[in-house]
């Protein structure tokens, strides 16, 4: 999206309620630019996959852009988007974020290896993106060898993020500078 263009969010959220991974769907911006797309998708979706699409149908830059995944929509007695409600949990935004450091880098160029078509954000944990045991393993191999340290499967699960992991793997490296 150029600089020129303003989003255009109620044709958005018109764009979203006809795809078929989206039960419903609103769209606002704020004063600051921020892009907020509310869902409640059909089914069960991963969040990165509908922040994907919202960042596809949208062409918004990075970091003006975040994604609501909720059970339904949130309305006020009005039939508006009730924003406090669709930004309550921290849990159901997902944001997207490229990397800041050479470790999350490395780290999200190895996660994509790993799970081949998944667009990743650094603000996303290995379970959201779809990661399981399998993958895991993969995964600390080539971490081990990219990073020189062993990190353990559960470690990778309980990391809260990409970003989180990255910053253990560096730290573990003797690499604190990367983090900068």
């Amino acid at each position: 999206m150029g600089e020129s263009t303003r989003l255009d969010a109620p044709e958005l959220g018109r764009k979203l309620r006809a795809n078929r991974l989206v039960r419903d769907a609103e769209v606002f911006v704020d004063d600051d630019g921020m892009i907020t797309a509310v869902l409640a998708p059909q089914g069960p979706r991963p969040g990165p996959v509908l922040r994907q699409l919202v960042r596809e149908l949208a062409d918004a830059p990075d970091g003006q852009l975040r994604v609501a995944v909720l059970p339904a929509v949130p309305r006020s007695p009005d039939g508006t988007i009730d924003r406090t409600l669709a930004l309550g949990s921290p849990d159901d935004i997902y944001l997207f974020e490229r990397p800041a450091t050479a470790a999350e880098s490395a780290l999200l160029g190895l996660v994509q290896q790993v799970l081949p078509g998944v667009a990743a954000s650094v603000t996303d944990s290995l379970p959201t993106l779809g990661a399981d045991s399998l993958v895991t393993i993969e995964l600390t191999a080539l971490i081990e060898e990219a990073f020189g340290t062993a990190v353990l499967p559960h470690e990778i699960f309980a990391a809260g993020s990409i970003r989180e992991l990255a910053a253990t793997l560096a730290d573990a490296a003797g690499d604190p500078d990367a983090l900068t």
